[in-house]
């Protein structure tokens, strides 16, 4: 179970949150604001405190690796890679080290 909370999250997230369009939206995010990059993150973003300067630096290093793609891989066979092996692969792992330091 604790290894499909991840992809489960994900699903209910999509489905309560649809976003319509591409086209660039005032009120909120919409698919151009994840295929371009997102006017609106200097405002979610309060830059003033440490962990939101840390939170927009990641979110902008995030885009530019996107945008690079060294791998040459699609979008749908990144999203594959992250959500069906990484991270249920690192769930399984962290799950395995709880249950062993429980036996000990």
């Amino acid at each position: 179970m604790l290894i499909l909370l991840p992809f489960l999250m994900m699903v209910i997230v999509n489905k309560v949150n649809q976003v319509p369009s591409d086209e660039f939206s005032e009120t909120q995010c919409s698919r151009y604001c994840h295929n371009v990059a997102c006017k609106h993150a200097n405002e979610k973003f309060e830059t003033e405190k440490p962990m939101g300067r840390i939170i927009q630096s990641f979110y902008k290093k995030n885009i530019a690796l996107l945008k690079e793609n060294k791998l040459g891989l699609t979008y749908k066979e990144i999203n594959l890679l992250i959500y069906v092996f990484a991270f249920p692969a690192l769930s399984g792992i962290m799950l395995w080290g709880v249950l062993r330091k429980s036996r000990s």
